[in-house]
């Protein structure tokens, strides 16, 4: 669980994470429905699990 604030910080963690995990084909992230708004702050899921047999 991560917390980041303005769109620059979101958008390194979205690369790190793609070039960490994704990029390789190591695993594949899905949206799990579940994006909520409360206030300023969105918060959301994003399951994960192994290449393309997930």
């Amino acid at each position: 669980m991560a917390e980041h604030q303005r769109h620059d910080a979101i958008e390194a963690r979205v690369a790190e994470a793609h070039n960490e995990f994704v990029r390789d084909g190591r695993f594949v992230f899905r949206a799990a429905d579940d994006a909520t708004w409360h206030r300023d702050m969105l918060t959301f899921t994003a399951p994960h699990g192994p290449g393309q047999r997930w």
